[in-house]
């Protein structure tokens, strides 16, 4: 008792713990006692010890008025204590019960505080084997990047070594001007859009004025169409090539 005392109360830091002893007594955190062999054995005994009294009060009653009494008072009075023997030995039995089964229960105590002990142990063989795990993942981590790392700058190289055997241009110059290449033909393309939606619009326009001009003047429209037409298509062409 005086060790599960110091377990439950006798933290450095003043925190308390439920604890329960090997008897089955358990020790609540405000200080309180309940439960535990002694206190089951103390009920019993105090319990048994007031039932054997009030038997041999009944018995030593039975007996006086027995003694003073009729043969009929004598009948009933043997008849009563035959019965109180039999109450009596009904709770001599169930005392013995009683003591069996509190045998049992303190076995069952201190198989779970052995219980509980294993996964202890269990517990911190877990967190040891945990924490070399990730130790271990860690360092894998660390080679894997190393390895990693290595093998990048042995392909650099080798794909180096074989640009300049082949007289292959470096690939990101040459992405680089691909890249470029597609800017301008975009810029282009765009330029192109603009151009033939102003000349539809043109069109437009001298279409809607060609009622109110000459034949000479709808002959030099024509030509400008027809240059600017040219001038587009050589654009059209150019930005093709690109």
């Amino acid at each position: 008792m005086a060790e599960a005392k110091h377990v439950a109360y006798g933290s450095e830091d003043g925190e308390r713990f439920k604890v329960v002893t090997v008897d089955g007594s358990v020790l609540m955190r405000n200080g309180a006692v309940q439960g535990g062999l002694a206190s089951i054995q103390s009920r019993a005994r105090k319990w048994d010890e007031k039932k054997y009294e009030d038997l041999r009060a009944a018995r030593d009653r039975l007996l006086n008025d027995a003694a003073g009494g009729s043969e009929a008072e004598m009948a009933r009075t043997q008849c009563e204590l035959r019965d109180m023997e039999a109450r009596l030995e009904f709770t001599h039995g169930r005392i013995k019960v009683i003591a069996a089964e509190l045998q049992a229960t303190e076995q069952k105590v201190s198989n779970m505080n052995r219980e509980m002990k294993n996964q202890e142990n269990e517990e911190r063989a877990i967190e040891k084997r945990h924490s070399t795990y990730e130790s271990e993942l860690r360092r894998c981590l660390h080679e894997l990047q190393e390895k990693h790392g290595s093998i990048m700058q042995v392909e650099e190289r080798i794909f180096s070594e074989f640009q300049r055997r082949v007289n292959i241009p470096n690939i990101l110059e040459l992405e680089s001007h691909e890249a470029q290449i597609l800017r301008e033909r975009a810029e282009k393309r765009q330029q192109m859009q603009l151009l033939v939606h102003k000349l539809e619009i043109s069109l437009e326009a001298e279409h809607k004025r060609i009622g109110m001009q000459s034949i000479d003047d709808l002959r030099g429209l024509v030509c400008v169409l027809k240059k600017k037409f040219s001038d587009a298509n050589r654009t059209w062409q150019h930005t093709a090539k690109l």
